[in-house]
C-alpha cells in the first residue's frame, strides 16, 4: 500500500497517509521505502513515490497538516522552518505551540479545524463555551506579542488552494525564488 499511495496517487493526496505512516511505524515504513526500487514498474513510478517519501514527515499531526503542507509546497511558498513550534515569550514562558513556523519572516501558520467551534459540542455548557472562547482569544493575544503575523486556514481553504495562497501571502510568507 506504501508503494501505491507514493507511486499512483497525486502528491497532495498521498503525503497526509504517508506522514502518519512514518509517525506510527518509523522502521518499517523506512524498510517498506528502502524496497521500492526493485518493487515498482517504472523509472516514473519510483519518482513519484520518492518525491512523496521525502517530503513525508512524522511532525504533521492531521491529514489537515499533511494536505496543507502539500498544497503550500505546490504553490511555491518557502517551507515552514518548525512544525509544532514552541512559542515563548521573552520570560521563556511557554506561550502556544502552532503547527507551522516561518522563522524568516516570524509568520505562524495554523490549520484550523473548525470542529472545536461548534457550539454543540459543549452540549449546552455555556460556561465550557466561554472558558474555551477565552483561552483561544488568550491564546491568539500571547501569539501576537511574540510573532509579526499569523495565517489560519480551513479545509475550506485547502480544497481552494488560491485562497490559501491568499491568505499566506497576506501574512507575509514569501515565496520560492
Amino acid at each position: 500500500m506504501l508503494l501505491v499511495l507514493g507511486a499512483a496517487t497525486p502528491f497532495r493526496d498521498a503525503v497526509a497517509p504517508l506522514d502518519a505512516l512514518v509517525r506510527a511505524w518509523p522502521e518499517e515504513a523506512a524498510r517498506w521505502a528502502r524496497q521500492a526500487e526493485s518493487r515498482l514498474g517504472s523509472a516514473a513510478a519510483l519518482r513519484r513515490f520518492e518525491r512523496a517519501w521525502h517530503f513525508a514527515d512524522a511532525r504533521a499531526e492531521s491529514a489537515g497538516e499533511s494536505y496543507s503542507r502539500a498544497i503550500i509546497h505546490e504553490l511555491g511558498f518557502v517551507p515552514p522552518t518548525a512544525l509544532q513550534h514552541r512559542h515563548r515569550d521573552a520570560n521563556g514562558r511557554a506561550v502556544a505551540r502552532t503547527d507551522f513556523w516561518w522563522e524568516q519572516v516570524r509568520v505562524y501558520g495554523e490549520f484550523d479545524g473548525l470542529g472545536k467551534y461548534d457550539l454543540s459540542f459543549f452540549d449546552g455548557d455555556d460556561t465550557a463555551r466561554r472558558a474555551s472562547i477565552r483561552r483561544e482569544k488568550e491564546r491568539e493575544v500571547a501569539l501576537q506579542l511574540v510573532t509579526r503575523a499569523g495565517a489560519h486556514w480551513t479545509w475550506g481553504d485547502l480544497l481552494r488552494p488560491d485562497r490559501l495562497a491568499r491568505i499566506l501571502t497576506a501574512a507575509g510568507v514569501p515565496r520560492s525564488v
